[in-house]
């Protein structure tokens, strides 16, 4: 069970580093605008796209090099940058949840919970 759970964190962690790169590649990477680690809603309405979109106007990569951009391009990127932060929260829970199980019921040496701990604070930060 603990191989097939850090084998599946590895496949995650996997696609999270594809997903960072495309994300990279495609300049993705601010236009979300607001920095919460938990609970940014995605937005469902003009008003709120039109929110986002006049937050990410305000940003120096918007002034310098996309300020030709139009709405619909910057829902592209904000999805794509959604995905990315969205996967990274996944990520937390397919490795910390099993992580209290596992150390809880004593599947871990002490050695091991201290690794495991280890990897927890890593991924963290």
């Amino acid at each position: 069970m603990v191989g097939l759970w850090l084998l599946a964190t590895a496949g995650l962690i996997l696609a999270m580093i594809c997903l960072g790169g495309y994300t990279r590649l495609t300049k993705s990477g601010l236009s979300m605008t607001k920095w919460k680690a938990f609970g940014y809603k995605y937005p469902s309405n003009s008003e709120d796209w039109n929110r986002e979109f006049e937050w990410y106007k305000n940003t120096p990569e918007y002034k310098l090099t996309n300020k030709d951009m139009k709405i619909e391009d910057f829902k592209r990127i904000f999805f794509i940058e959604y995905a990315h932060r969205f996967l990274g929260n996944i990520i937390g829970g397919v490795f910390s949840i099993p992580l209290l199980y596992f150390t809880t019921f004593g599947y871990f040496t002490s050695k091991m919970k201290f690794r495991m701990l280890g990897l927890f604070g890593i991924g963290g930060l």
